[in-house]
């Protein structure tokens, strides 16, 4: 392939790829989709350099780290792929930038949260219906520990038939 487009056909050959085996790619789609982009525009050839990787992680309007790690985690499967054509392609190392993903400190409701929860599932349509019920029950529940309850299916429910 040339230089000139070489960027949004590779990708679109890696989207095909994957698609084949099954792989949803819409956002990493559209993520490798705006790489193409600058790679065409930056002018750099056809071949992928962990400088034009982290060029492309960096030129984001949000300014972290964690942005940089999730567009560098989209391309190293773009990266793999290219290298089954070209061995000289480099493949961003994981954790380039730091974690790509972090978890967040669960909240813990107060008492106060939890009777306002409670409360406004009360409020929920319809009055008198099942819904402001079922809400209040699987809220407490969750409130007191018991969150194998909201594992419940259908099926193992036994409910009393009134006539």
């Amino acid at each position: 392939m040339s230089a000139t487009g070489f960027w949004p056909q590779a990708v679109e050959d890696y989207l095909v790829y994957r698609r084949r085996l099954g792989v949803d790619l819409k956002i990493e789609g559209q993520r490798l989709r705006r790489f193409a982009r600058f790679a065409e525009q930056a002018g750099r050839g056809d071949r992928l350099t962990l400088a034009l990787a982290e060029a492309w992680a960096r030129d984001t309007p949000r300014a972290n780290p964690l942005t940089w790690a999730r567009r560098i985690e989209v391309l190293r499967g773009f990266a793999r792929f290219l290298r089954r054509q070209d061995p000289a392609a480099e493949v961003p190392p994981p954790g380039l930038f730091g974690p790509a993903h972090r978890r967040l400190t669960p909240h813990v409701f107060t008492g106060e949260e939890l009777a306002g929860l409670l409360e406004a599932a009360r409020l929920l349509p319809p009055k008198d219906g099942l819904r402001p019920a079922t809400c209040r029950a699987v809220l407490g529940l969750l409130a007191s520990g018991r969150r194998q309850a909201c594992q419940c299916q259908a099926g193992s429910l036994r409910l009393p038939r009134h006539p």
